[in-house]
């Protein structure tokens, strides 16, 4: 008991360590945060005037380019929708409610046949979990009885 205690203490001191050497990440500079946003507000106001208008025409426009600097490109370049099912990963479908998450994730994906592949990975993750978790519940009964 005590062996568990000190390699508890152990892990969790180890783990304080590295998080405390993190802190450095979230520091930003302000000015430069602001400047984006302005950029920013300045990109929604041209997308609010124009309603037709889609990524791909200001990713191709040179003018919005020029105006915008490089963060600010690559932050609208990476911009994608979110494609999951109601907003939940299909994994977390699979993972969560087994086969019948399979067929919401497909049904609710407009039957992507990707999303319901990855709601059924999800779905052989939770049956394999559970499979180990029911044989370690079974062996460590046995071993009770017999002991």
């Amino acid at each position: 008991m005590k062996k568990l205690i000190i390699l508890l203490l152990i892990t969790s001191a180890s783990s304080w360590m590295v998080s405390a050497s993190n802190v450095g990440l979230f520091k930003f500079d302000e000015t430069k945060l602001e400047q984006v946003f302005s950029e920013l507000n300045e990109l929604e106001k041209v997308v609010m005037e124009h309603e037709n208008l889609t990524l791909t025409d200001l990713n191709t426009s040179p003018l919005l380019k020029a105006s915008l600097s490089q963060e600010t490109i690559n932050l609208v370049e990476t911009m994608e929708p979110d494609e999951h099912p109601m907003g939940i990963p299909s994994f977390c479908w699979g993972g969560c409610f087994g086969i019948a998450g399979v067929f919401l994730a497909y049904i609710f994906s407009d039957e992507d046949k990707e999303e319901a592949k990855k709601a059924l990975y999800g779905c052989l993750v939770q049956g394999v979990c559970g499979g180990i978790g029911y044989v370690i519940m079974i062996f460590g009964s046995v071993q009770l009885a017999a002991g």
